[in-house]
């Protein structure tokens, strides 16, 4: 099981020296960490926001995080470290008020200062600071080794972010799904692709990505059968049929009239719906209009009408597959 530590304190250090605005502004820096772990509705720097800047440290490197802005909900994360096995990264609370009270404050451990912790964490003096704390007020050191699931991947909720959201990302566009732009953020995107995974694969339908969903990930890719006809298709809910459609009746009109020397005109219209057909003729494209008139009587029409069938069933296997989101 891979170790983290050393990149947990890296990321963490990247913040050192932020600090809360004052006066009626906040800073958008630190309002961002409580929306990365699930809670946008704070929008400003004066909520306590130690918790919300392990869990955003966390979620920077795709790892889990409690979601929570109680710093003693990480009581319970990852494995329990004996103080005095700590290693630098590992999650340190601590209680406030009393060791029986519910609040308290959570950072990382940084190393020691004599008898005393030194831990980089936010709102350490309303900024994120490496600060030394004595030992006597740690509830316990938590190490995250442990929240690795049984796929090797994390468990993933809206607001993480980092390499295992890109995978995620990935891995969802492969079966099919819209997320828009994979940048390995767990957006509301991302979340309604994830939830709309879970009820296509019977899973509960709760939007986070655990052991159950990863799983069902690395199956091969299978979208559900959508119960579209080609009469539906030929109702206007598809243009590129509709226009194939114009093109077949064009060749059958073109054909048949070419003797009487009005073909050229029902040509021109077939190559106008042939351009407009997912360009499936482009072979066509360099003939004008009077030696397509000729291929017509020839007998080159059926060649054409043939493509022409051809376009609508691809667009009905993708409509029913859904690999095209327009049908």
């Amino acid at each position: 099981m891979m170790n983290r530590n050393k990149e947990i304190l890296q990321a963490a250090g990247a913040f050192l020296g932020l600090e809360e605005w004052p006066g009626p502004k906040h800073n958008p820096r630190v309002v961002e960490m409580f929306d990365r772990v699930g809670h946008g509705w704070v929008d400003d720097d004066e909520t306590p926001w130690c918790a919300a800047f392990v869990g955003s440290v966390l979620a920077s490197l795709g790892l889990p995080h409690t979601g929570k802005l109680n710093a003693r909900s990480y009581e319970t994360y990852g494995q329990h470290v004996e103080t005095a096995a700590a290693r630098p990264g590992d999650i340190v609370v601590l209680w406030r008020g009393s060791r029986d009270s519910w609040q308290g404050h959570v950072a990382f451990f940084v190393g020691m200062d004599g008898k005393r912790l030194v831990l980089r964490g936010g709102n350490q003096g309303n900024a994120v600071t490496d600060e030394p704390y004595d030992t006597d007020r740690v509830v316990c050191v938590r190490r995250a080794d442990g929240v690795v699931s049984g796929t090797s991947r994390p468990v993933l909720r809206h607001g993480d972010s980092g390499l295992f959201v890109y995978d995620l990302q990935t891995m969802l566009k492969t079966h099919g799904y819209t997320l828009g732009r994979i940048d390995g953020v767990y957006g509301s995107m991302t979340l309604a692709a994830v939830t709309q995974f879970q009820a296509d694969r019977g899973l509960v339908k709760d939007g986070i990505t655990g052991d159950r969903t990863w799983a069902e990930l690395e199956k091969p890719a299978v979208k559900p059968v959508r119960a579209v006809t080609m009469d539906d298709l030929k109702k206007g809910e598809s243009r590129t049929v509709a226009q194939a459609e114009k093109g077949k009746q064009a060749v059958t009109v073109g054909g048949s009239l070419a003797g009487a020397g009005v073909v050229i005109s029902q040509v021109e219209d077939l190559a106008a719906a042939a351009q407009q057909a997912e360009g499936v003729l482009d072979m066509l494209s360099g003939i004008a209009p009077s030696a397509l008139a000729i291929l017509a009587v020839a007998g080159a029409g059926g060649l054409i009408y043939r493509h022409f069938t051809r376009i609508e069933e691809i667009r009905l296997d993708d409509a029913r597959s859904g690999a095209n989101d327009r049908i």
